[in-house]
Parts: structure tokens; C-alpha cells; sequence
């Protein structure tokens, strides 16, 4: 029940697979490991809201090559 795509999106590099979707057909539970530092981007909080509110999901986009640590409010 899973499928699954990659692209180059030229987050960093270009011609480099850095973005990937993965889809599930029907709802799944959610699992994840999150960083233990003081310190948390704003999409490593927002994910953790997610998984916390138990939340069933059918994709996570993946990307590579850029933190997104400096978004979200101070």
C-alpha cells in the first residue's frame, strides 16, 4: 500500500534527487525521533505536533540538502 517518487528540485545542487513524496493508500499511524537539543527549527516542532496529536497521515515529503532551521516565529 505504499508508493513512492523522487525529483530533482535544485534545493542545493542541481540534477541532485532531493525531494521525495511517500504515499500510503490508506491512513497509517505516525512515528518519528526527534532531536534532543534546546534548539528546534520550526518544522521539527510542527512535525512533533503532529505525531503528539496522534493524527492519522497518507504522505511525507522528504527533502535533502537544506535544514529549514531559521523559518517559523523567534
Amino acid at each position: 500500500g505504499f508508493e513512492a517518487a523522487a525529483a530533482a528540485a535544485g534545493i542545493k545542487y542541481e540534477n541532485r534527487t532531493d525531494m521525495a513524496l511517500v504515499y500510503s493508500v490508506k491512513p497509517c499511524k505516525v512515528a518519528g525521533t526527534f532531536t534532543t537539543n534546546v534548539v528546534k527549527a520550526a518544522p521539527v516542532k510542527w512535525d512533533r505536533q503532529i505525531l503528539e496529536s496522534k493524527i492519522k497521515s497518507q504522505a511525507v515529503i522528504i527533502n535533502s540538502g537544506i535544514a529549514n532551521a531559521c523559518t517559523g516565529e523567534e
